[in-house]
């Protein structure tokens, strides 16, 4: 269910197309390596708990998009 947290919207990763591949972490954070299923094209999500736009929630943090890996 996509919810809406001022000017956020998050949304599961559970109900989006993506898949969990990896984390890669970092002392300030961690970013994510996510598999779209339906194109087969990784990419890249940095943990950016307070973006203020569209972000993927992943285990309670907020994932914005950076850029395709392939």
């Amino acid at each position: 269910m996509i919810r809406h947290i001022g000017s956020q919207t998050r949304e599961p990763i559970e109900e989006t197309e993506y898949e969990l591949l990896e984390f890669v972490k970092y002392p300030s954070g961690r970013d994510a390596i996510l598999l779209n299923k339906e194109t087969g094209i990784k990419e890249l999500h940095v943990e950016r708990d307070d973006f203020a736009g569209y972000v993927i929630e992943i285990d309670g943090k907020g994932f914005e998009f950076v850029c395709s890996l392939n």
